[in-house]
């Protein structure tokens, strides 16, 4: 009898045990539909009608998928998301002074597959911090007063990854007709063509401060840097470097100008290193 009431006891033991297990597994079952990232779509007919709108919604992890359409706004990202347009050809982000800019406390965001118009107001894409995944952007016959007419990075760590990146016929006022980039960052560009970019006294095509580089298979053509007038000097028709160090792969400087020093490269306190790169027409 004392055996029966001892077993009787380690089932009821067993059952409870189980019970937990049960009860645990399901509250973590819950807990992962409910953290997971979400994916949240803008269309004329869709639940979020604005880009604005979909990532006020958003969360940290959560993907925004744009249809094709023009979308006249601006977009201030400060959370990690994932931002994804239909294709560079068909979806299009127009905003003034900068379409879309990413700020605050090291978010970690990826962009493609967008053309970004300023209507010359500004720079078509503003990062001050994080780490940022760019693809498949576009940014033509844009005007800016200040440098990095198409993008313009700046913080003490941000970290910029692009390819596919199409910037065409754009012009500064000041320096880095397509590109500036200062402050303790590093920018990667791979698969991408840089064209046709006019700057003011440095870098027809991207100017580099304390700014460390590299680029593979990138096409600079046709880039030019003027003289600004009074006393100064222009140098690097694509690329100025000024206490950065710059690696070049496979790529190709073509065309390129200054109206005084550096028609293809221009560098102080700064090093390249250079491999399998093409120089013609500089």
């Amino acid at each position: 009898m004392a055996s029966s009431f001892r077993d009787m006891l380690d089932l009821h033991s067993l059952w409870s045990v189980e019970m937990v297990r049960w009860f645990l597994a399901c509250v973590g079952l819950l807990f992962a539909a409910n953290s997971k990232a979400a994916t949240l779509n803008v269309c004329s007919t869709c639940t979020y009608t604005t880009i604005g709108a979909a990532y006020s919604a958003a969360v940290g992890g959560d993907t925004i998928e744009v249809a094709a359409g023009n979308y006249s706004e601006t977009v201030s990202i400060t959370k990690a998301i994932i931002l994804k347009g239909a294709g560079s050809g068909v979806s299009k982000i127009s905003g003034s002074p900068t379409p879309i800019s990413i700020s605050g406390s090291n978010p970690k965001a990826s962009i493609s597959g967008f053309t970004l118009d300023t209507s010359g107001g500004g720079t078509a894409l503003y990062i001050a911090a994080g780490s940022v995944v760019l693809d498949d952007i576009v940014v033509y016959g844009e005007y800016r007063s200040g440098s990095g007419t198409a993008m313009y990075i700046s913080g003490s760590s941000t970290t910029v990854t692009a390819t596919n990146l199409n910037f065409d016929n754009n012009e500064s006022g000041s320096r880095g007709g397509h590109i500036a980039c200062y402050g303790g960052d590093s920018l990667s560009i791979s698969n991408s063509i840089l064209s046709r970019g006019l700057a003011k006294e440095r870098a027809g095509a991207i100017w580099l401060a304390s700014c460390d580089a590299n680029f593979d298979n990138v096409n600079f053509s046709d880039n030019y840097v003027e003289s600004p007038g009074s006393s100064s000097h222009t140098y690097g028709g694509a690329i100025y470097a000024y206490d950065s160090t710059v690696s070049l792969k496979n790529s190709s400087f073509i065309g390129n100008e200054s109206e005084e020093d550096g028609g293809a490269l221009g560098v102080y306190s700064g090093a390249f290193t250079v491999e399998n790169t093409v120089f013609s027409g500089n």
